[in-house]
């Protein structure tokens, strides 16, 4: 993954984690929706980051 993928990757997580442990945030603000969407995304790009490690492999392992 390149670094500038990595480091977004992170800071969603670190947007995830940050409403995690924010629950007070009331629900009548835009907060509900955008947390939805950033734990869409994080789901993505783990999947994504997976898919990419497993690609990653694949290809070592044929080089052997």
């Amino acid at each position: 993954m390149q670094t500038s993928h990595q480091r977004r990757r992170e800071m969603f997580l670190r947007l995830k984690d940050f409403a995690a442990t924010h629950t007070d945030i009331s629900a009548v603000t835009a907060w509900p929706p955008l947390v939805t969407g950033i734990n869409t995304v994080c789901s993505d790009l783990d999947a994504h980051a997976a898919a990419e490690a497993a690609h990653d492999g694949a290809g070592r392992a044929r080089e052997e």
